[in-house]
């Protein structure tokens, strides 16, 4: 259990000898972490006798033993969801050695389970402060602070680890060093704050990142077969192979796909004034405007002013190298406008898609032959948003090929991931309304069986799916997703209030469905108050509720007239 909660590396070996694969995983009413929480508490019991018998005389035990146990305390009641209980045990660690930097570390991880970044943020860099010469430590409270959408405050934390020249910009060296993770963080920290212009720019530049290494690959294949470094050839040459297929790649795509189809359907909100009216949206647009023109006469002054001291502390007009190095550092595009002007947001989408379908990849084990391309290592995410864009951009094969490939990483006794049967429910949805227009007719029946087939297995709902309200297989897939994977698992009940919205026309039924599927997961149930079970609202992130939340005020108003 000490592996399990403390080594997150061991997971995977150890949750297998914790609960069966097929049970709804719930570590809290686990009989192995009951055991090991009420193990903890009675040698806490016995530490704290044992400073009483010391403070009259008596022998005491192990100061440190005492702090691991208020930390591994801590670490089974997160895992068991009783962050509160965690937070007070983490307390008294940090009471006991103010000094642990471990303690402040894991504390700002439960602020960041609260939900509350802001104070995540502080507490780690409180953790900073303790040792500012740990590297690590400046990293992660770089990462919470972006992850506050406070981008000011981690641009200047990891600034202080980043060589660069006084007058020299630092989010230009961390491009030149390809610090992929932290532009991954401030482009989530722009996407939230819908400022997409600026999250684009940071996440093409990390897709340019991965296309220069490949290219950068043709320079080495004189020099290897010249110095017969055959064997670091080849294994270069797999690695490359991969490349696109890597998480950071991944997790980089999906971001800009998911802003690029967010352009695609709310193209006022090019600019993340989508919300307003169109009256406010050319106000605040004016403001905007103004305030880029202040901006941008104010480095024009601070040029001319290096421009005037450069000329007259310098014989003549010859630039020196270091006058011409900070010349090349000015960036001709700011605000990223470059990337939502006058753009094909659905082709841009693409773009990013295809290098998952032009490079080849060498079989992967324990998955069926797949046709050499890299969908194979991507993961549930990728291939549903893959499959989104290339159902819009009409190519109902390649949509197939990834939702198919989804499906083949599905094991027994497990449920297809709910991203993945959203978008094949809107591909079924798509083709029994005849709303795919010319194509429609041009689909080989090899096609639609294909897709029936895909559905039945995602629902294990055996009927014809032409003759089936596809609102009854949200309705199966649900029962089947949450019976098998976790009664808490949020993001089912999130794909599937989407899906009902858009295949049920009873607006009635999609109100039953929500209540049904929400009164579980209500804080005051009496499934969770009166029997001292797990909070079931410990596996969901804000982000998912929020997005329910929406989902659901869509629902009802949107086709109910309800009272205020």
């Amino acid at each position: 259990i000490m592996a399990l909660v403390v080594v997150p590396s061991t997971q995977a070996t150890e949750t297998a000898l914790l609960v069966h694969p097929s049970d709804a995983f719930d570590i809290a009413r686990h009989p192995t972490v009951q055991l090991a929480l009420q193990i903890t508490a009675r040698l806490l019991a016995t530490f704290a006798s044992a400073e009483a018998t010391a403070a009259a005389g008596g022998s005491a035990l192990s100061a440190s033993a005492e702090l691991w146990l208020w930390f591994l305390q801590a670490h089974l009641q997160w895992k068991s969801g009783a962050l509160t209980a965690a937070m007070d045990s983490i307390e008294r660690a940090i009471a006991h050695t103010p000094t642990a930097l471990d303690m402040y570390t894991f504390k700002a991880k439960l602020f960041k389970a609260q939900g509350n970044f802001r104070a995540a943020a502080e507490c780690m860099d409180q953790c900073r402060a303790l040792d500012l010469q740990d590297r690590y430590l400046n990293n992660k409270a770089t990462k919470y602070f972006l992850r506050n959408d406070d981008y000011e405050a981690g641009s200047a934390t990891i600034a202080m680890f980043t060589k660069h020249d006084s007058e020299g910009d630092v989010q230009k060296t961390l491009y030149d060093l390809q610090c992929s993770w932290y532009e991954l963080e401030v482009a989530d920290c722009f996407a939230r704050q819908h400022k997409w212009a600026l999250a684009l720019k940071r996440l093409a530049g990390i897709r340019q990142h991965f296309l220069d290494q490949y290219d950068d690959i043709f320079d080495f294949h004189s020099y290897c077969f010249r110095k017969t470094t055959l064997r670091a050839y080849v294994d270069e040459l797999s690695a490359l192979d991969t490349s696109f297929g890597h998480k950071r790649y991944q997790r980089a795509l999906q971001a800009a796909v998911k802003i690029y189809l967010h352009l695609l359907d709310a193209p006022e909100d090019v600019d993340g004034l989508g919300h307003l009216s169109a009256a406010d949206r050319k106000k605040e647009r004016a403001k905007v405007k103004k305030q880029r023109e202040r901006e941008a006469a104010e480095r024009a002054r601070q040029r001319e002013e290096k421009e005037r001291e450069r000329e007259a502390a310098a014989s003549g007009n010859k630039k020196d190298a270091a006058d011409e190095k900070e010349d090349k550092k000015e960036d001709a595009d700011p605000y990223g406008d470059a990337y939502v002007t006058n753009k094909d947001f659905l082709q841009e989408a693409h773009t990013w898609c295809q290098s998952l379908f032009q490079f080849h990849a060498p079989p992967v084990h324990g998955l069926p032959d797949h046709d050499g391309d890299l969908l194979a290592t991507c993961s549930a995410e990728t291939l549903a948003l893959v499959a989104e864009v290339q159902i819009r951009r009409g190519k109902y094969l390649k949509a197939l090929r990834a939702l198919s490939t989804a499906f083949d990483r599905v094991q027994g006794g497990q449920t297809v991931h709910a991203d993945v049967f959203l978008v094949l429910l809107k591909l079924a949805w798509k083709m029994k309304n005849k709303k795919l227009g010319t194509a429609h007719a041009l689909l080989p029946p090899i096609v639609k069986a294909e897709v029936a087939r895909l559905l039945q297995r995602a629902t294990q709902v055996t009927t014809d799916v032409a003759a089936t309200n596809l609102s009854d297989f949200v309705h199966a897939y649900v029962a089947l997703a949450t019976t098998t994977t976790s009664a808490t698992s949020f993001r089912v009940y999130v794909t599937a209030a989407r899906a009902l919205r858009l295949v049920e026309k009873n607006a009635e039924a999609v109100q039953t469905a929500l209540a049904t599927w929400l009164q579980p997961l209500t804080p005051s149930s009496s499934s969770s108050s009166s029997s001292g079970a797990a909070p079931q609202w410990r596996d969901v992130s804000y982000e998912q509720v929020a997005e329910l939340v929406q989902v659901t005020c869509r629902v009802v108003l949107c086709r109910v007239r309800v009272s205020p």
